[in-house]
Parts: structure tokens; C-alpha cells; sequence
């Protein structure tokens, strides 16, 4: 649980599990190799069981599962690549008022490859079909490889709904509007010498949130939520000698 839902690291849980130790009457905390290996097993056994995804009961359009599958190619393991297939019911914001979270996907399948081409990408997900059936659909990042497998599918009598992430769309959007504004570098490079500044200091609470470089813009709204916090909590004059507020205007 800390680590699916906190989202805290593996080194972090053993470290927190050790502070709580004397409370929950664990004699000794597990290290971070041994949590990792339980997280393993725990995946490893819901992916061999099939049965707790509960399926929504085919409809009339011919596929059998009624699942939607979530295709992502965006972590990597050592110089592979893995390729995720999650399922989500598509009927999910029928049946719920927010967006999905963790609890409401199911891991469905993870191949690592060097490469992923679309028709790589097509032979494992007609693999997967031949085991779990066809999906209603795809739902899919802006990645041509990703698009391509579908299209590659349809071709060999798998065809199956291609379905843009939103929030890929947006993140393009925002990248064709932003990426060249002279500004934008100005306000990156102050987020990074913020962070360094605070980073390991008892204002790191105040460093900006992490970004990654390849997805900077799907999560640019993180980042200008933040700056516009810490504006407000550093008002422009000359702060206090030796105060929190003059340590944050360093």
C-alpha cells in the first residue's frame, strides 16, 4: 500500500516501515530488495489470475471481453523497453465520478523489448488476444508505433477502436504553443535553480515538483500550480535578516 498508493520508493517504504516498526509489532523492517521482491509476486499472481478482473459481459459488436486496453511503452528496464497493457472498463465514468485511478485498471500484460515497431507491438498484442480476447478498443499515447500496431491488427482481422490520451493531445498542444516562447526556458531554468537551492535544506517542501524532460508538458500545469503557490508565499521587499522567507528568496 505505501507503495502502489502512497507512491513512495522502495528504499522509502523500508525507512518508513522502520520508524513504525514498535507500532505494528514488526520485529525487524524488510529492506528495499525484499519489498521490491514482494511487489514482484504480488504482480505476478493477480497477472496468472484472471478471474478478479470481472469483465463486463460482451456486447453485440462481436468482442468478447469488453474491456478497453491502456497501451504505454514509457518505462523503460535497463536498455529494454516495456510495453504495459493495463484494462479498464470502459463504462468507468458511468460508474464513477472521477477519473481513473490505480484500483481501477488491471495489468493485463508487460512484454520487454529492445525496440518496440508496430508490428512488434502487433504480434504481442495478438498473443495476448489469443489469451485474454479482444478488447473493445485501444487507448493509446501519440507514439506512431502504438498507432500503427492497431492499424497493423486491423489488417489481420483483429480491427479494434484506436483512442488518443487526452492528456498526450493536450500535452502537444501545450508543447506546439510553449516550447519556443522565450519565456518558458527562463521559467524552467528558474524551477531547476530553485530546486537546487532547496533540495536538502528545511525548505525542501518548497522545491517544485519533479518533471520529467520527455514529458515536461503533460505535466507543465504541476509546475505553474506550484510557482504560482510559492509567488504568493514570497511577496516582493526585503524579507527579515535570518527568516524562512529570506532563505527562500536565495
Amino acid at each position: 500500500m505505501l507503495f502502489l498508493i502512497v507512491r513512495i520508493s522502495f528504499r522509502a517504504v523500508s525507512k518508513v516501515l522502520g520508524v513504525l516498526s514498535g507500532y505494528l509489532g514488526i520485529p525487524k523492517a524488510p529492506c528495499a530488495q525484499t519489498i521490491i521482491n514482494w511487489v514482484t509476486r504480488l504482480s505476478i499472481a493477480k497477472m496468472r489470475n484472471p478471474a478478479y478482473l470481472n469483465c463486463p459481459s460482451a456486447d453485440k459488436s462481436g468482442f468478447a471481453n469488453g474491456f478497453l486496453w491502456i497501451m504505454d511503452i514509457s518505462i523503460g528496464s535497463g536498455s529494454g523497453k516495456i510495453l504495459t497493457i493495463l484494462a479498464l472498463n470502459p463504462k468507468h465514468h458511468i460508474l464513477n465520478n472521477g477519473s481513473p485511478t490505480l484500483k481501477n485498471v488491471h495489468c493485463v500484460a508487460v512484454g520487454v523489448a529492445e525496440s518496440w515497431t508496430g508490428e512488434a507491438i502487433a504480434d504481442f498484442l495478438q498473443k495476448v488476444i489469443g489469451v485474454a480476447e479482444r478488447p473493445v478498443g485501444y487507448l493509446r499515447d501519440g507514439g506512431t508505433d502504438l498507432a500503427k500496431s492497431v492499424k497493423v491488427l486491423g489488417e489481420r482481422g483483429l480491427p479494434g477502436i484506436s483512442v488518443d490520451d487526452i492528456s498526450h493531445i493536450i500535452a502537444n498542444l501545450f508543447k506546439h504553443e510553449y516550447q519556443k516562447h522565450p519565456m518558458f526556458d527562463k521559467f524552467i531554468s528558474a524551477c531547476g535553480k530553485i530546486s537546487r537551492n532547496l533540495r536538502q535544506t528545511v525548505l525542501a517542501c518548497l522545491a517544485p515538483p519533479k518533471v520529467s524532460t520527455k514529458a515536461r508538458f503533460m505535466n507543465l500545469q504541476r509546475l505553474t500550480i506550484w510557482a504560482d503557490k510559492l509567488l504568493k508565499l514570497s511577496p516582493r521587499g526585503r524579507a527579515a535578516k535570518d527568516s524562512v522567507l529570506s532563505r527562500q528568496h536565495k
